[in-house]
């Protein structure tokens, strides 16, 4: 049997141990130039960052009860402004003690609460305060978090996969479900208190970077979480304590590119057919087209592999033709500029700024439906799928009626459930569908499994007939 989508152990640039990451993501970052004249909504965002500086200028503490259609928004502000979304978060820190100090002291790495604490104030500045995450309440907790089967390293077994001495722990994973349920998170949600959850710990802790809970929970770069209370979408961030602020900034990269992915359908190099795919496009990755987008949170639009913020070379990019969004120019090649990495300051933490500052920030909806507020889909996607009904997964549907209301599904009456709708629902597709877990999967010749969608599937399914 293949595995589709299924995490795997990857090195994150200068990494000395693994870090979770969703297999098969384009990593993306965004291209600029430094133009000699600042278009006037970067300017704007330039001039609120500024005033952010001033003491008090980010907080968020007072913000007003919300109601449950618009719970996170504080300040709409005038008709044509972008609105203001404040999102409450709770972290949960796991720095178990050992050999009588906490894991990350005795390991030298980063204070966790310390640079939890940097998140909120470089989302604010960035986004000029339009996006304000507040922390309202921290838990430390004095363990090892538990594997999905389990099992939790102490301190001698955790320190002899650090020093390579013992193979890590298999499965990876860590018990989430039981984290949410631990925590109350799906009841807190529900009652307005908290939007998200944040987690912290060290490598071979288990965490993704970004996972969402919820019963229309998509693919966030990884499988959506089943299982959990929770009725509204939940973001659950997994940040590494051994890291740096740049890392953690990098996690809601790869947040912002698997919602905009769903936003649009797809998201395929060497491609302008959608907004989004004009915006990830990268050069180095699109030979026919030659020139790029934003680029995405691995590949600035000037790089050539991986991580490569502080690539000098000169190519050509549309980015800034998204300061003005929706209108652009219809022919994309008419939008190209000559671009360095002098645009973000040749840095990665300044790319992840300068990505951010050109994500669209339009009220209203396109054309096609889709909210023209990429921004606020990042930080609020119950909001993103609130607005876009369509989008919500086929398999969340349990009935043949409400499957049918969706355009894009269909019901597939041998295995009662709802699928894509450019799905064959044949025999062949029938019988990996009747496979509810992996190692049924693991035993139906011709299938897959998808972990997207948590199905079993013919192979050869695209990953956008399997996720949807």
């Amino acid at each position: 049997m293949e595995r589709v989508g299924v995490p795997v152990g990857s090195t994150r640039r200068g990494a000395q141990t693994p870090w979770r990451a969703g297999e098969g993501r384009l990593p993306g970052r965004l291209p600029g130039r430094l133009p000699g004249r600042l278009p006037g909504q970067l300017l704007g965002r330039l001039l609120g960052a500024l005033l952010l500086a001033l003491p008090g200028a980010g907080a968020v503490a007072g913000c007003p009860q919300r109601s449950d259609d618009d719970r996170d928004v504080v300040d709409a502000g005038p008709d044509d402004a972008p609105a203001v979304v404040a999102r409450r978060a709770l972290a949960v820190i796991f720095d178990p003690t050992v050999d009588g100090r906490r894991l990350s002291a005795a390991q030298g790495w980063q204070d966790p609460e310390a640079l939890l604490a940097r998140i909120p104030p470089w989302w604010s500045t960035t986004t000029a305060g339009r996006v304000r995450f507040e922390l309202v309440d921290t838990v430390v907790v004095d363990a090892f978090p538990a594997k999905v089967d389990g099992f939790a390293y102490d301190g001698n077994e955790y320190r002899q996969v650090l020093a390579g001495q013992s193979a890590p722990h298999v499965p990876d994973n860590a018990d989430v479900v039981a984290i949410l349920a631990a925590h109350d998170v799906c009841a807190r949600v529900d009652a307005g208190d908290i939007d998200e959850l944040w987690m912290m710990g060290g490598p071979y802790f288990g965490f993704y970077e970004s996972q969402l809970a919820g019963a229309a929970a998509f693919e966030y770069n990884s499988p959506p979480l089943r299982g959990t209370a929770c009725r509204r979408l939940v973001p659950v961030m997994g940040f590494n304590f051994e890291r740096a602020l740049p890392e953690a900034i990098h996690d809601f990269g790869h947040r912002a590119e698997a919602t905009l992915t769903h936003l649009f359908g797809r998201w395929s190099q060497d491609s302008t057919a959608n907004a989004w795919e004009r915006f990830g496009l990268v050069a180095a990755l699109s030979p026919t087209l030659g020139f790029s987008g934003c680029g995405s949170i691995h590949y600035p639009p000037t790089a050539t592999s991986d991580y490569d913020y502080g690539n000098a070379r000169v190519v050509g990019s549309l980015c800034d033709d998204f300061v003005n969004y929706p209108a652009r120019a219809p022919d994309p090649e008419a939008a190209v500029v000559d671009m360095s990495c002098d645009a973000w300051g040749c840095d990665e933490l300044g790319f992840y700024a300068w990505w951010l500052q050109h994500l669209p920030t339009a009220p209203g909806l396109d054309d096609d439906g889709r909210p023209r507020d990429w921004l606020r889909a990042v930080a609020d996607p119950q909001w993103m799928l609130d607005q876009t009904p369509d989008l919500v997964p086929c398999g969340v549907a349990t009935e043949a009626t409400t499957c049918a209301a969706q355009a894009r599904c269909q019901w597939a009456p041998c295995a009662a459930t709802c699928v894509a709708a450019d799905l064959a629902v044949d025999d062949g597709a029938c019988a990996c569908l009747a496979a509810t877990s992996t190692p049924a999967c693991d035993a139906a010749a011709g299938c897959a499994w998808y972990a997207c969608s948590e199905r079993c599937l013919p192979t050869g399914t695209s990953n956008d007939t399997a996720c949807r």
